[in-house]
């Protein structure tokens, strides 16, 4: 046996682990088999490290770190799931107030036809009323000339 196998053998890598969410996440944790743990601080700083570094066993090392990233997992998705939710109120409120501003819209457009109604009844009866009032002259006139 090499000296590097024989160095190799006393320690947990990332290879040894199986492929999945946890082997990105533990980039960085190394644990040897004399309780000797070293947490790469960048990108496993809140690997609860005091549940690693207690056990002396390499394997009950492993659960526990695992065990400690599946709590940091579970996190993870509740603040996902959290901010999903936000985003979720954040769109509601947005379509709402949309719905709002355009209602608000609506009923300016009508109070503005409304007004534009009323003036153009307002300028028919004046004129109706400008009319009356120059067949009234007109008549008169005629009286007059007879």
């Amino acid at each position: 046996m090499s000296d590097n196998s024989r160095e190799n053998q006393g320690r947990y890598s990332l290879r040894d682990l199986p492929r999945h969410d946890y082997r990105g996440q533990l980039r960085g944790l190394h644990i040897f088999r004399e309780s000797y743990t070293s947490v790469d601080t960048e990108d496993c700083t809140e690997v609860e490290e005091s549940l690693i570094t207690g056990v002396s066993d390499p394997m009950e090392q492993l659960a526990a770190a695992l065990a400690s990233l599946a709590k940091l997992q579970e996190e993870a998705q509740r603040q996902a799931e959290e901010r999903r939710r936000e985003e979720e109120r954040w769109r509601e409120e947005q379509a709402e107030e949309r719905r709002r501003e355009e209602e608000r819209r609506r009923e300016e457009r009508a109070e503005e036809r409304r007004r534009e109604e009323e003036r153009r009844r307002e300028e028919a009866q004046k004129q109706a009323e400008e009319r009356r009032q120059e067949e009234e002259r007109q008549r008169e006139r005629h009286y007059e000339e007879m």
